[in-house]
């Protein structure tokens, strides 16, 4: 579990691993570095066999910050935690039973419920998906890759090198997208966290969005399907017209459409940038509040 300057956060979180209905765990919590007083609230955990804190002693990122806890890991398995989320009692229960049935899966991801503010909830994905389905196919039809969500084969993710940590944001779309080209991954039905997203993370700088959502486009166009790619030209466009960008947003409906030309939703993006940007706005703001 990566955490930076969220003392008064990570005991939920915590407190939701620990009291899994599985409880042969290792959790390690991997401080990036924070000025808060994480290593005081750390430290009640200080005689819990189960409990190791790493504190980085430079800040990296959320991705350098899993790279650590993924090298420090004993287990077989990893599965990872955002420290202002909740996992429900049997998310590990749940996800580890699809392992046992197939022993050339690597990955799997569960269902996420997020709440904002107000008390609207999103659920992720947002539609059912098959359990044998490609996920690269899943991740171009319902743009789902959360890492909270993730349980995963250890030495899969080492092989493929860990999380690029040259990206701030997308990290997790970036890894499962190779992940999902070197092995089997299954999206599983059952719910296993809650999501409470902070204004204050880093997935909350929209420009910070777009950057490294071109990196993750650039870095993937000569292998990606045309469903992928335009998905993946079409979100660009909304965060760059949630920035008011909307000559660049129209520009990147055009590239979404030259992969997909049936899609409305492109050629809306193309011909109503200036009034779709208001309206991904108010969405964001909504979202994040």
């Amino acid at each position: 579990m990566p955490t930076y300057n969220r003392a008064n956060l990570i005991v939920r979180a915590i407190e939701s691993v620990l009291h899994q209905a599985h409880e042969n765990i290792e959790l390690l919590v991997v401080d990036d570095a924070s000025s808060d007083d994480t290593a005081r609230v750390m430290s009640r955990y200080a005689n819990n066999t189960r409990v190791k804190y790493i504190r980085r002693e430079t800040n990296g990122g959320a991705a350098a910050t899993r790279n650590t806890g993924l090298r420090a890991a004993a287990g077989e398995f990893v599965a990872f935690h955002d420290d202002d989320d909740e996992w429900l009692y049997d998310r590990l229960s749940s996800q580890l039973k699809y392992f046992a049935v197939d022993k050339n899966l690597a990955l799997t991801s569960c269902a996420m419920v997020r709440y904002n503010s107000h008390d609207d909830q999103f659920v992720f994905p947002p539609k059912a998906l098959s359990l044998a389905a490609d996920a690269r196919c899943a991740l171009a039809r319902h743009l789902f890759a959360f890492t909270q969500t993730w349980l995963a084969r250890r030495d899969c993710l080492v092989a493929l090198g860990g999380f690029d940590e040259t990206l701030r944001v997308w990290d997790d779309w970036d890894l499962m997208f190779r992940v999902s080209q070197a092995y089997t991954v299954e999206y599983t039905p059952e719910l296993g966290v809650i999501s409470h997203p902070s204004p204050q993370g880093i997935g909350a700088d929209v420009s910070r969005r777009v950057h490294d959502l071109q990196i993750f486009v650039d870095k993937f166009r000569p292998q990606g399907d045309s469903h992928l790619m335009s998905n993946l030209h079409y979100m660009l466009g909304r965060f760059l017209a949630t920035q008011g960008d909307w000559v660049a947003a129209s520009a990147q409906g055009c590239r979404a459409l030259r992969c997909d030309p049936m899609r409305a939703r492109h050629w809306a993006l193309v011909v109503g940038a200036p009034l779709l940007s208001a309206l991904f706005q108010r969405r964001w703001r909504k979202r994040q509040s």
